[in-house]
């Protein structure tokens, strides 16, 4: 009787001796291929292997040190508000006939009142807002990182960002279809690179009239340990738009753009893991991408170790 074998593809049994199953025709003499790695999830685990050696070991570097209390558009609002009443103030002041000057005092405080209402509203975001100065959980990490992102600080956003992120290495936005964002390289290395890549990435750059005007969206799921000091945060990322070019019409059409706005929208949404450390009392993002494959490599090795 012929010794038989289980053919590896159907599981059918098959003579010993054969080449071709029968059943399914695979071949069984050609050798195994081996198995071809995802160029950028070895990237991943390559940064990942650096970082966990840093975190496990307590190497770090030294914490940078943490932003002012005030947005960069608070300030440019006081500025613009202060640059725009001074000149009729001044004439004001220094007029000798003060009574003369005073439709010049007017209409300076009258154009200073728009960037004023900007300041009032951008001081009051970064009084409710998370703030990047107060990290001292991993929600707060997480929520002072996106919603840095969210009103497009990526400066602030950057000061949440570990130094072991601020590298040349290169990142790969995530490509998302439904809003026309292609995956393009940015390196991490300054804050203004890791702005484009943010601009890129969650479709905050519009490019122009032929994209869609894009925000961000996030809520924090839950807080997973993975050991002292290390935690894993899961993520809920939305990210929608509408075309660029209904903003152009919004002043003759009016009510209409608005309902075009949300008829046209389209949205992804994105559930992500992100893992943050512990330093010095403040919490630090680990990877400021907006995937999370070098995130769940790093995950990986921390509770291997």
């Amino acid at each position: 009787m012929s010794e038989t074998k289980a053919c590896p593809f159907c599981a059918e049994t098959i003579l010993a001796v054969a080449v071709v199953c029968k059943f399914c025709k695979s071949r069984l003499d050609e050798p195994p291929q081996p198995e071809r790695k995802d160029p950028r999830r070895a990237a991943h685990e390559a940064a990942a292997k650096s970082k966990a050696h840093a975190i496990l070991s307590g190497k770090l570097p030294p914490s940078p040190p943490a932003p002012g209390p005030l947005s960069p558009s608070t300030w440019m609002s006081l500025i613009l508000t202060i640059v725009v009443a001074l000149p009729g103030v001044l004439v004001y002041v220094l007029s000798p006939q003060p009574d003369d000057t005073t439709g010049c005092l007017a209409v300076s405080l009258i154009i200073a009142g728009i960037p004023a209402i900007f300041l009032i509203v951008n001081f009051i975001l970064d009084l409710t807002g998370p703030s990047p100065r107060k990290r001292s959980t991993p929600e707060e990490a997480v929520r002072a990182f996106y919603g840095a992102v969210k009103r497009r600080h990526y400066g602030r956003a950057w000061a949440c960002l570990s130094p072991l992120d601020r590298t040349a290495e290169v990142r790969v936005t995530q490509e998302i279809p439904a809003l026309s964002v292609d995956a393009k390289p940015y390196p991490f290395d300054r804050k203004g690179k890791f702005g484009k890549y943010w601009r890129s990435q969650a479709g905050l750059d519009d490019k122009g009239i032929g994209g869609y005007h894009k925000g961000l969206k996030y809520e924090i799921a839950g807080v997973d340990e993975i050991r002292p000091g290390v935690a894993a945060v899961r993520v809920r990322l939305r990210i929608g738009g509408y075309p660029s070019a209904v903003i152009l019409a919004f002043l003759a059409i009016g009510l209409l753009v608005v309902i075009l706005m949300y008829a046209l929208r389209k949205e992804e949404t994105f559930e992500v893991r992100k893992v943050v450390y512990e330093r010095d009392g403040l919490w630090w993002m680990a990877s400021g991408e907006l995937g999370d494959g070098e995130d769940a490599a790093l995950e990986e090795l921390l509770r291997a170790s």
